[in-house]
């Protein structure tokens, strides 16, 4: 920091080396038991003083001890015109205190140490050090030493200040507070009665306003009704909500009664559908039986008529059982028994139509093991055996590759969930081949191999029309 901008209230720091007392004869000791420094302005009192010390080598501001803060500590003295002020170094020894010096000191034209004081050589008794901030952000300081001068015979008022100042010290005065923080509870409790005339003022231009407690009770009702109407509309949203909840549960209720009615009379007819089949095979051993004793041909043609028309009955049982409905024409998405079953499910692009990739992995699954059952049936009622036999267990169903030369397992699965993807594909592209197989043995044309749905529904209604 150049000199001409050192000022006191950059002062952070104030040290004390080598603290001595004047010896006046052989016998006197020289040992110092506690030192303080003092700041005052010429012919005025101490604006600081520092606590005492019980030590030769003190420091204020630094170390142990917080910064040192003259805007608080420093009384209003201190910031009277004039670039001097008086530095005093006190000191006590085993009998009393005593002034080791008192010097008047210009900061501008102190010498400085830089900013390590650590690197000094204290040599001299009696050394003091300020320590000043060189910007509010910095936190090192600049040292300047005050050299150290011969006391001097103080005059009779400079005599009394040092013996009240002593005195203060010596009566331990000082323990409750020091002058600059007492002057500084003078300037707060000014500022604190300042407040309180204003605080009295502005009652007594507002005093209407705020002993009428109308204007707030008012307010305090319309925040009332305001908070009211929100917990009402609240409640009403709540309540809306809790209807449309149940309304959606007595609908899904329905939904699934009225599924479980379909299910009841699937399992009925599916039961009646069997006993036809035992009588449909006693009825074929019967005619065969016949036949063998009758005209062959003719009662070839009336056994075929009469399996035909089984068969008819049967494959349309079958639909009714399995319905299978259009979903989405654009999409040419079917579902049977209500489960969606995507055309090419296991290979779809997610990019594609939105209706696509609706159903999950269980309920592609179940709508698989649906069509695995339609055509295990159909196959036994048609009497035309599958290339690649199926075999449906629940919504787990599987079919078998028997023709194809490969290594590994012959069994695919036709559900996806812990399944590779490419054995469910090919699954899926097996189950697809069967159903052209029995397209193909009754002459029914197919659009697309991929078609699982489509091809089967093409199927029972052109063999339920026959």
């Amino acid at each position: 920091m150049a000199a001409a901008h050192r000022r006191l209230a950059d002062l952070a720091a104030v040290h004390v080396r080598n603290a001595q007392a004047p010896r006046s004869s052989a016998s006197d000791s020289t040992h110092v038991s506690a030192c303080f420094v003092t700041l005052r302005r010429p012919h005025e009192a101490p604006f600081y003083i520092t606590p005492p010390a019980p030590t030769a080598q003190a420091s204020w501001g630094e170390y142990t001890s917080p910064p040192i803060q003259p805007t608080i500590d420093f009384a209003p003295s201190a910031w009277s015109h004039g670039s001097e002020i008086l530095v005093g170094l006190y000191v006590r020894t085993d009998q009393r205190w005593l002034c080791i010096w008192e010097t008047p000191v210009n900061l501008r034209t102190l010498p400085s140490l830089g900013t390590e004081l650590g690197s000094v050589r204290e040599f001299q008794p009696n050394l003091v050090y300020f320590g000043l901030r060189q910007n509010q952000e910095d936190t090192q300081l600049e040292y300047l030493a005050i050299q150290s001068v011969a006391p001097r015979e103080p005059d009779a008022e400079e005599a009394g200040r040092r013996a009240l100042l002593l005195s203060m010290v010596e009566t331990q005065m000082q323990q409750s507070c020091t002058l600059a923080q007492a002057l500084s509870v003078v300037h707060v409790q000014g500022d604190l009665r300042a407040l309180q005339n204003t605080l009295h003022t502005l009652q007594q231009r507002c005093g209407s306003a705020l002993t009428d407690n109308g204007l707030a009770e008012k307010r305090h009702q319309l925040e009332s009704r305001q908070r009211l109407k929100d917990l009402r509309r609240r409640v009403e949203l709540r309540k809306e909500q809790v209807s449309q909840a149940r309304a959606a549960f007595v609908e899904a209720r329905s939904a699934l009664q009225t599924r479980r009615g379909n299910l009841e009379r699937g399992i009925t007819l599916l039961h009646d559908i069997r006993q036809r089949r035992m009588q449909v095979r006693e009825a074929s051993a019967e005619a065969m039986y016949v036949i063998k004793r009758s005209d062959p041909r003719k009662r070839a043609e009336e056994v075929k008529r009469s399996i035909q028309q089984h068969r008819v009955r049967l494959l349309r049982d079958l639909e009714f059982i399995y319905p299978i409905q259009l979903e989405n024409a654009r999409d040419l998405l079917y579902s049977i028994a209500g489960l969606a079953l995507p055309n090419g499910v296991a290979s779809t692009d997610e990019r594609s139509g939105a209706l696509v990739h609706k159903s999950a992995l269980d309920e592609s699954a179940a709508a698989l093991a649906y069509v695995t059952q339609i055509i295990v049936l159909a196959s036994a009622y048609l009497h035309i055996p599958l290339p690649y036999p199926l075999r449906p267990v629940g919504s787990r169903a599987v079919v078998q590759d028997v023709i194809s030369v490969m290594t590994g397992p012959r069994t695919f699965a036709l559900y996806g969930k812990g399944v590779e993807p490419y054995r469910y594909e090919y699954g899926v592209f097996l189950l697809n081949k069967d159903i052209e197989q029995l397209m193909h043995a009754y002459g029914v044309p197919m659009l697309d191999l991929r078609n699982t749905l489509p091809n089967v529904k093409n199927l029972l209604v052109t063999l339920a029309s026959l």
